[in-house]
């Protein structure tokens, strides 16, 4: 009888070290994803570097106290200087797929709340390796 209140006594010891062993491991993970989103900042899908998504982040940021909601491309139909392909196309009235030339040196900023449907829009531009605000709009969907 003592031999079994033993064996439940450790056997219940045992499974609640486990699931302290568990919540820890679950805790760090969320953690980790967390920092990461924090530190990932504002979706980015134009053809940018880290480093220059965080640049343009910065130089948005001085001019706005709205968040940046998106990092985007800039596309031209014609071939520009530091353009590639292969990220946007264009659909044409017959339905062929026309590849329009993404700018590797430029990309636009949404800013705005997540809650509206409107916001401004920056047009950044590299030049001579500095990220420059070329112009200001806005944007609805």
């Amino acid at each position: 009888m003592q031999l079994q209140r033993s064996c439940r006594s450790a056997l219940r010891w045992l499974i609640l070290f486990s699931l302290d062993l568990v919540r820890a491991l679950v805790l760090s993970v969320v953690s980790v994803a967390l920092a990461r989103c924090v530190v990932a900042g504002a979706c980015v899908s134009a053809p940018v570097s880290a480093k220059d998504a965080r640049q343009i982040r910065q130089l948005v940021r001085a001019q706005t106290d709205a968040p940046i909601r998106c990092i985007v491309p800039v596309s031209n139909e014609t071939p520009v200087p530091h353009s590639i392909t292969g990220i946007e196309y264009a659909l044409a009235a017959n339905g062929t797929r026309k590849d329009l030339y993404t700018r590797t040196d430029s990309a636009s900023v949404m800013t705005g709340p997540s809650s509206q449907n409107y916001g401004d829009m920056y047009k950044v531009q590299k030049v001579h390796g500095i990220w420059r605000i070329i112009s200001k709009s806005q944007w609805v969907m």
